[in-house]
């Protein structure tokens, strides 16, 4: 899944998020660089807590929040709030 981004010094880029080879992970990658492993089941936790005060997700420098019924994306420093559709995010932790 490809998310077009635009960055802190308002270049515009991709981060690219994808199954690991063995399915059991989520990789968030950024200019060729892995930022984060993330485990599906850890993910999949994440997706299925409610609530407005919903805590972020963070897994090394990429963070999942919700503001304002809105999923945004963060990989420190370069990117910021970028909106995810909630779906597309559930779509990658399917069996």
């Amino acid at each position: 899944m490809d998310i077009d981004i635009v960055t802190t010094t308002g270049e515009q880029s991709v981060v690219t998020l994808s199954r690991s080879g063995d399915g059991s992970s989520v990789d968030v990658w950024y200019c060729d660089v892995r930022h984060a492993h993330i485990p599906v089941e850890e993910l999949r936790g994440w997706l299925a807590r409610r609530g407005a005060l919903r805590e972020p997700g963070r897994w090394g420098r990429v963070e999942f929040t919700v503001q304002q019924g809105r999923t945004l994306l963060t990989v420190r420093p370069e990117v910021v709030d970028q909106p995810l559709v909630l779906t597309d995010l559930s779509h990658l932790t399917r069996s």
